[in-house]
């Protein structure tokens, strides 16, 4: 990070840390799918259903975030270059 511009330190971050959500996002659905093999009923179905559909729609939002901000980067280096 030595001789890069606070911009782009600070959109690296952004994107470790959008990595990091991704991955946390991504061991709560593996987590409430696990739990709705050990409680079958109908409305916990349901439930995980919506709760899934939201981590997933929370999921690609973010990953075209940091799409974006990596291309931002991308941007600014050669604009330096």
């Amino acid at each position: 990070m030595a001789g890069e511009s606070p911009a782009v330190v600070f959109i690296r971050f952004r994107i470790n840390l959008g990595q990091l959500i991704l991955l946390a996002l991504e061991i709560l659905i593996v987590s409430d799918i696990l739990h709705s093999i050990a409680h079958r009923t109908l409305e916990d179905l349901i439930v995980l259903g919506a709760i899934v559909v939201i981590r997933i729609l929370l999921a690609y939002f973010l990953d075209r975030e940091l799409s974006r901000l990596d291309a931002r980067i991308s941007t600014i280096a050669s604009l330096r270059e």
